[in-house]
């Protein structure tokens, strides 16, 4: 499989030594992506999250206490913990007011991921990708304070998460990986001699290691060519069916990207707006 660039970000595959000269006339077709901008958020999973009275869905360790619609930690380092069911692989959005604070630190975590911490009030948003069906939990660091309006819901619905990879966060993916491969993937349908036109964002690239665009098993664009900002490729399809769209690190070095605006459309381009290899725009060689 061979590129042409065409200048910055927007590349072209070698079709039958037809390139693709500009985008003046193409037909687009149907999405073939689904949240492709990261937005979609799930419904919520927390189960009285203002802190009713009674309880009856919160599991209070020692030194945990409801009242007035809030948790509070007067003593210890145990923990306040819901089970809210969270899937193995999927990406949360957790958030919650820390309404009073005297000492310590907070620890947050959900389905077994890395916890994350704070030392102040106001108003908090985690991101986490669950690596098992475990609880959402608040504990630890000798907190002292209160917390109420705790939310869980799912993000990055239809993608699919390597548990090396980061997640979603706010409307854009972000791909790490210390070492091995890392990955977000989705499943689309394709026919075989389709030509995509494959758009999406990369930012803060940082890479010891390589990173990749790869569909239908064919690596379509390595980062040794991305710049910062949007990319177009186009692509025409070798097989049918289902058909997995990844963006992925590789290699055993530090890779990391943030991903978003991922489109892909089946685009029909006028023989007009082609050039053969060698061949001047007016046709002349």
């Amino acid at each position: 499989l061979e590129f042409d660039s065409k200048g910055g970000n927007e590349w072209s595959t070698n079709l039958n030594a037809l390139v693709h000269v500009k985008d003046v006339g193409d037909t687009l077709g149907a999405e073939l992506v689904t949240n492709g901008d990261f937005s979609e958020v799930g419904l919520e999973e927390v189960t009285d999250g203002n802190f009713p009275l009674p309880n009856v869905n919160w599991t209070l360790a020692s030194g945990w206490n409801i009242s007035d619609n809030k948790a509070t930690c007067s003593s210890g380092n145990a923990s306040l913990s819901q089970d809210v069911s969270v899937v193995s692989g999927k990406s949360y959005k957790v958030t919650f007011d820390v309404d009073t604070f005297t000492s310590g630190t907070l620890y947050t975590d959900i389905g077994g991921a890395s916890s994350q911490t704070t030392t102040t009030t106001g108003s908090k948003t985690f991101y986490f990708l669950a690596i098992s069906t475990g609880l959402l939990r608040f504990y630890g660091g000798a907190f002292r304070g209160s917390i109420s309006n705790v939310s869980v819901n799912e993000v990055g619905q239809d993608w699919s998460f390597s548990s090396s990879s980061t997640g979603v966060e706010e409307n854009k993916a972000v791909i790490t990986s210390t070492g091995g491969n890392a990955r977000i993937s989705q499943q689309i349908v394709g026919t075989s001699g389709d030509l995509l036109k494959i758009t999406f964002n990369i930012s803060n690239e940082v890479s010891t290691g390589l990173a990749y665009v790869r569909l239908d098993g064919i690596d379509i664009q390595a980062s040794g060519s991305w710049v910062s900002g949007t990319a177009i490729v186009y692509y025409r399809l070798v097989s049918s069916g289902s058909l997995t769209l990844q963006f992925m690190t590789y290699g055993t070095n530090t890779a990391s990207f943030t991903l978003k605006d991922v489109s892909i459309k089946e685009v029909t381009i006028p023989a007009s707006t082609f050039q053969l290899r060698g061949q001047n725009t007016d046709g002349t060689n």
